[in-house]
């Protein structure tokens, strides 16, 4: 039985807050801040923006993120507020699982970290999950050249 998997691919977009287009994440078509905001009308998720843009402020928070990208780390920040361009405000995560041909993205939620204690290595310590939104599975080759399109803009 052949399994129909989720299509993930880097495009470039407009999204709400920014004028010009950029890589945005997409999933069967649809970019992922949008999948959100379907499911979570009372947030604010419409704009966010992946944390694999070079748009990171701060240095430490995008090595932070490329290691736990390149590193098939199981809890990964992918997207983040646009206004702020950091790890502080407004933080998805991911919560993944590898195999040799199998990326699945078990869930999805909100970083809810306290900032009180601010450091990069704590985001992803506390997730509030999005549990409206179903896991989701890429072939390892797609999923690795989604990656691969954000870091050629590096």
């Amino acid at each position: 039985m052949t399994k129909n998997l989720n299509k993930i691919k880097a495009e470039y977009r407009r999204t709400e807050y920014l004028p010009s287009e950029h890589l945005v994440i997409t999933v069967d078509g649809e970019p992922l801040d949008q999948i959100l905001r379907k499911f979570y009308t009372d947030h604010h998720f419409s704009g966010l923006i992946p944390t694999l843009l070079d748009c990171l402020d701060d240095d430490e928070e995008r090595k932070l993120v490329w290691d736990k990208i390149e590193s098939n780390a199981k809890i990964i920040p992918i997207l983040m507020c646009p206004d702020d361009c950091d790890l502080w405000y407004t933080v998805i995560i991911v919560e993944c699982e590898f195999n040799d041909d199998i990326v699945k993205w078990e869930r999805i939620g909100l970083d809810m970290t306290s900032k009180k204690d601010y450091s990069s290595e704590k985001v992803g310590s506390n997730i509030k999950w999005l549990d409206k939104i179903l896991p989701m599975e890429f072939s390892r080759e797609e999923y690795q050249n989604c990656i691969n399109t954000f870091k050629k803009e590096l």
